[in-house]
């Protein structure tokens, strides 16, 4: 049976009853049945209150069902947890996180895991989720993002899109919209800007690549003083990159990768002015009509 929430109540669909979820409460309690089907029913708001870690997927949960955000948004979420491996909304994705924003507040975390505002680490599939959430870590903060931090070997992001700023000290791995990606990126972008410290990897949409991203896009100011940094990668080794592009205006970069081991993948990679982006100078193959413009 699907746990209850505050409020009871079921959404059906195609015969599947989701448990509707109406407060932060209720979305802390689902870890009690993390293979379950769940649908936020209203938007939530955080002002005031301060988490000390993951809602889900925490303390060693994996959440494993289904989260349909229908839409609705998280409003002001606020964790500060110097000392969690896996911190985000969901610590440990791995399942379907869909339809989810998350509006302002801020992440901030320690060193040594995986951090992003929506899903620390992730083998499951987040899709037509965003977040414009400032997520922050110190010096060998490990893999952070504006939305995932870790995107496993078998994780997605699809059409999503990060804004908010994403920041690290030295010896980090830092990106707009993933730290780290072994997974697939697919029609995402990120707008905010990206900072790391000496000896960083840092990049507009994603960190470091080992998978791959297709109709990626990056804008947001990109800068790490002794890092390695690229407009749209920071690092790649054994990743593939189609159809994507960096503004090279705004991301304050010339290149698309910092460092690419695995060779070629920069050419296909687009550094565009703001201009050209806007008026839709996109590359080969980027399919405009998936982002409802172009």
């Amino acid at each position: 049976m699907p746990v209850g929430s505050s409020q009871g109540g079921y959404l059906t669909v195609n015969g599947q009853a989701y448990t509707l979820l109406y407060s932060l409460g209720d979305l802390t309690g689902i870890d009690a049945n993390d293979a379950g089907l769940y649908a936020l029913g209203v938007n939530l708001d955080g002002t005031g209150s301060s988490f000390g870690g993951a809602l889900a997927g925490a303390g060693g949960a994996v959440f494993g069902g289904v989260f349909e955000g229908l839409g609705h948004t998280v409003v002001n979420l606020t964790i500060n947890d110097p000392s969690s491996y896996n911190v985000g909304l969901f610590g440990d994705n791995a399942g379907v996180i869909r339809d989810l924003g998350l509006v302002g507040g801020a992440v901030t975390v320690g060193n040594g895991g995986n951090y992003g505002a929506l899903v620390g680490y992730n083998t499951g599939a987040v899709i037509q989720d965003y977040a414009n959430v400032s997520v922050s870590g110190g010096d060998n903060a490990a893999y952070l993002g504006g939305l995932v931090g870790w995107n496993d070997v078998g994780g997605s992001v699809t059409r999503s899109y990060a804004s908010g700023a994403a920041s690290v000290g030295s010896g980090s791995i830092v990106g707009g919209l993933v730290g780290y990606s072994g997974g697939a990126i697919t029609q995402s972008y990120a707008t905010g800007s990206v900072t790391g410290g000496g000896g960083s990897v840092v990049g507009g949409l994603t960190g470091y690549s080992g998978g791959s991203i297709s109709e990626g896009f990056a804008t947001g100011s990109v800068s790490g003083v002794g890092a390695t940094v690229g407009g749209l990668v920071g690092a790649n080794k054994g990743g593939t990159v189609l159809a994507s592009a960096f503004d090279t205006q705004t991301t304050g970069q010339a290149s698309g990768i910092g460092a690419d081991s695995s060779g070629g993948q920069g050419s296909n990679i687009s550094g565009l002015t703001t201009t050209q982006l806007q008026t839709g100078g996109l590359p080969t193959g980027f399919d405009g009509a998936a982002w409802g413009g172009g």
